[in-house]
């Protein structure tokens, strides 16, 4: 009964051990469903993002170091490097993870991951490799030198900013 539940595995000549599937289930649901993004679902993830990479301002000044900010200086190269979308948004959304890893949370963190599918597609969504290079990789570089200077107005109004650009692809009604 246990094992219907995965709540443990059972192998032969090992016997039962306990394991914990709560995020692989929780990561599998998320991203089961993953068809086209409204609007309104663009608003509801972009603005969970915008509560933890912006609400958490104070934290991510206090905590981050010079190891942090070179990963996501690479991160923001990798991703003008990259040779399709799909992997541009990959680094793209690394750098935002780091980011998110930087305040220390566990929890957080999770909750972050287990949006990847979505956040991918709003990502990939009307952006090509070109806007990639000249507007995201613009954005990223203005959002960390402001994290650099420890200049939380500029890092807040960036990010926001940064966050909010991909609306213009759902036009007014979608």
């Amino acid at each position: 009964m246990l094992k219907a539940y995965g709540v443990v595995d059972v192998r032969p000549k090992i016997g039962a051990t306990i394991i914990d599937q709560r995020m692989s289930r929780a990561l599998d649901l998320f991203s089961f469903n993953v068809g086209e993004i409204s609007r309104k679902t663009f608003g509801d993830i972009q603005g969970f993002r915008e509560l933890i990479e912006i609400g958490s301002v104070l934290q991510i000044f206090d905590l981050v170091t010079d190891a942090d900010l070179t990963e996501m200086h690479r991160l923001n190269t990798a991703m003008v490097k990259a040779h399709t979308l799909v992997e541009a948004s990959q680094f793209d959304l690394a750098m935002h993870t780091h980011l998110v890893s930087v305040i220390g949370n566990k929890s957080i963190l999770d909750i972050y991951q287990i949006m990847t599918p979505v956040i991918l597609r709003i990502m990939q969504r009307g952006k090509t490799l070109r806007t990639i290079e000249g507007q995201t990789y613009q954005e990223h570089q203005a959002i960390l030198n402001a994290l650099e200077k420890r200049d939380s107005l500029a890092f807040q109004y960036l990010l926001r900013t940064h966050l909010r650009a991909g609306l213009a692809t759902f036009g007014d009604g979608a």
